[in-house]
């Protein structure tokens, strides 16, 4: 049976591209979608989004940035599992469309709850959350590891 396994991150330091590397390499169909990808479609996409920020107060560029996850997840189809570092940047709605394409929905957290909350998605969305932040797992019951950064 071929496993299948998505990552969704913003991809700072393009770190997170490794994994899907080293996945492929043990035979895991695996595919990335960096959230940082986004592009506007057009400069006037881009300069409504400017002003909607200025004069709104909102960003429809995050919302658009989500959409894409979501347009990423059908032209690739049902993963076995699907794994999100930074969960906080995804809001609610969109991890719970996200989770119906796959068996197993993984967040990793690179930073603690106390840095970066987390908590209004701890009831129900996650099969699994990983932290390397030791009272976090403590207090949330998040699966321990390892602070994850890249060498070649």
């Amino acid at each position: 049976m071929l496993h299948k396994i998505a990552v969704i991150s913003f991809d700072h330091w393009n770190y997170d591209a490794h994994i899907v590397s080293a996945l492929r390499k043990k035979g895991i169909e695996s595919f990335h979608i960096k959230i940082g990808d986004f592009k506007y479609k057009s400069t006037w996409e881009r300069i409504q989004n400017t002003f909607s920020k200025v004069f709104l107060g909102k960003n429809p560029k995050l919302k658009k940035r989500q959409d894409y996850i979501l347009e990423q997840l059908k032209e690739n189809g049902f993963q076995n599992q699907i794994l999100v570092i930074n969960p906080e940047l995804i809001d609610l709605e969109y991890h719970l469309a996200i989770k119906k394409y796959t068996d197993k929905y993984i967040a990793y957290l690179y930073d603690s709850v106390s840095r970066c909350p987390v908590k209004h998605l701890l009831e129900g969305v996650f099969d699994e959350i990983f932290s390397f932040d030791k009272a976090d797992v403590l207090t949330y019951g998040f699966s321990e590891t390892t602070n994850y950064i890249y060498f070649e």
